[in-house]
């Protein structure tokens, strides 16, 4: 018996040599259904708060990303001014259009700032380098 096999199994009921066991095991208090559901909570809880972290540490990424790109897109149009004033209007035209969509994510990062719920947020560092 393998463990990927034993954990397809949702109740432990269904296991016939632990009903008939002499060590009483259906008495334990993990084989109860409320204690069960009670521990898969609290690690459901858990993870949560582990997620939170990680997405801290993603938001402000996203945020030093954003910044450095457009600070990125925009020196090179404008060092490419006078040397080729016609791929410095295509980069400066893709870095309007990129600038209008990491726009959105700055509002919606500052958004989660904001939010009093969100705890443990990294502080905010902008024109940081990625």
């Amino acid at each position: 018996l393998r463990f990927q096999q034993v954990a397809l199994y949702a109740w432990l009921g269904e296991f016939d040599l632990l009903k008939h066991s002499h060590h009483h095991i259906l008495e334990k208090p993990w084989a109860s259904k409320g204690n069960r559901e009670v521990a898969n909570n609290f690690f459901k809880i858990q993870r949560a708060h582990e997620e939170v972290q990680c997405l801290n540490v993603e938001v402000t990424r996203l945020s030093a990303w954003v910044d450095h790109e457009d600070a990125h897109l925009k020196s090179t149009f404008e060092s490419l001014a006078e040397s080729d004033p016609v791929l410095s209007r295509e980069i400066s035209h893709m870095y309007e259009e990129r600038k209008r969509v990491n726009d959105v994510h700055r509002r919606r990062i500052h958004a989660l700032y904001k939010n009093s719920l969100i705890v443990g947020i990294a502080v905010f560092l902008p024109n940081t380098q990625v």
